[in-house]
């Protein structure tokens, strides 16, 4: 069952619902916090797919293929509503951060220059008599928009203002917050216009929702702002100088390559218009059959110690977390031996480094960590693996 739409309900229908429900299905969505997705996720495993990027983003990611990078004269763009995460009648347990946008240009606009940053309010309207002579003679009933300094009309559909895909293809940075849920369709519009993307958004919430984990290293193709409301809300200043020094000359070209890299990133395994998404897909499910399928039942998450001079790793009948899994794994099993988990960082580590490959604890900083690098550090005094016991697999006849 492909379904990227955040109402699972009406999509499916109650027949559907329910056969998805009754034996084994392979599931895809675009967020694992779609509120009617969290009724079933005890029964259902996702996949996370991308969002569909806009189509003239897309054309302009393809025509980047071979064409020098283009002058970008804006520093900062987010153009979006303010009116996210808050409760309504279908979604009476609302995601707070989504509340948070405003912060952004209170915090952000004064102190950055040549920034592309809007916050829209949205509003019904029934009626639009009232309203300018550009406006005049619309349907009632129709959605407004407005900034705050001008007023617009959104059609059915809700197509994208030209300005704001304009401010995607001149700016050099584009912030992405949390919106109803922890990802929004803008990180695949920003990878796809050349523009670097920052999450906004708590790791431990977007970290899983980013969709083939085992083709992609998010972490070194997007950069990590944390959530608004660590980042602006409680640390404003902190956050403000950060992106100002993103911004210094001195870092363009540093700018301009990882963008560049998040581009080419989505073209390969991102974009539908190719087999990237295909093949990026049937790899997370094969992955996702071998080694989801084979866990023991009584099989937990524990964190395991090496001995003296033995190199860190998962002891015989027990196998490691994937970076998908290992904040929740490590929050499990530290759970279980009454240690707090402060977080969740990702790495890129060699043989010279000190933490060990794969998913783990670190007793110093109290944080999951996931080492990319085969290869690994050694200093297994201070780290414990996350692993988790399996049973044989059956025997296919």
């Amino acid at each position: 069952m492909l379904n990227s739409f955040y109402y699972l309900n009406d999509v499916l229908g109650p027949e559907l619902l329910n056969t998805l429900l009754s034996g084994p299905a392979i599931f895809t969505s675009s967020d694992r916090n779609y509120v009617d997705f969290k009724a079933i996720n005890e029964t259902v495993t996702p996949t996370v797919v991308p969002y569909k990027a806009h189509y003239r983003l897309e054309d302009f990611a393809w025509l980047q293929v071979d064409a020098q990078p283009r002058a970008r004269t804006s520093s900062v763009m987010f153009h979006g509503s303010t009116g996210r995460g808050r409760s309504n009648a279908r979604r009476p347990n609302a995601y707070v951060e989504g509340e948070l946008r405003q912060e952004i240009c209170d915090r952000l606009g004064p102190k950055l220059a040549d920034h592309s940053l809007r916050c829209v309010q949205d509003q019904w309207k029934q009626a639009v008599a009232e309203e300018s002579s550009a406006l005049r003679g619309r349907s009632i009933g129709e959605y407004l928009k407005t900034d705050g300094n001008r007023t617009w009309v959104a059609p059915k559909g809700k197509l994208a203002d030209p300005s704001t895909l304009e401010a995607y293809l001149n700016s050099k940075i584009c912030l992405v917050p949390a919106g109803d849920t922890p990802t929004s369709r803008r990180l695949f519009d920003s990878m796809a216009a050349g523009c670097l993307p920052v999450l906004m958004a708590p790791a431990e919430d977007i970290m899983p929702n980013l969709p083939f984990p085992k083709a992609i290293n998010w972490p070194q193709t997007v950069l990590f702002g944390g959530g608004l409301s660590c980042s602006l809300r409680d640390n404003a200043d902190a956050t403000i100088s950060w992106v100002q020094s993103l911004l210094k000359p001195e870092n363009e070209k540093k700018l301009q390559c990882m963008a560049r890299r998040a581009q080419k990133v989505f073209l390969k395994y991102l974009t539908l218009r190719d087999e990237g998404v295909v093949s990026a897909l049937l790899h997370e499910i094969d992955l996702k059959r071998v080694l989801g399928a084979v866990a023991a039942p009584d099989a937990g998450w524990v964190l395991e110690a090496a001995a003296p001079g033995v190199q860190l790793q998962c002891s015989a009948g027990r196998r490691g977390a994937t970076e998908e899994q290992c904040l929740a794994a490590v929050r499990e099993a530290a759970g279980r031996d009454g240690l707090e988990v402060a977080g969740f960082k990702s790495v890129d580590d060699g043989a010279a480094g000190v933490v060990p490959a794969g998913c783990s604890y670190s007793l110093h900083t109290k944080a999951a960590m996931f080492n990319t690098n085969a290869a690994g550090g050694d200093a297994a005094g201070s780290y414990r693996l996350a692993c988790r016991g399996t049973a044989p697999p059956e025997e296919v006849p």
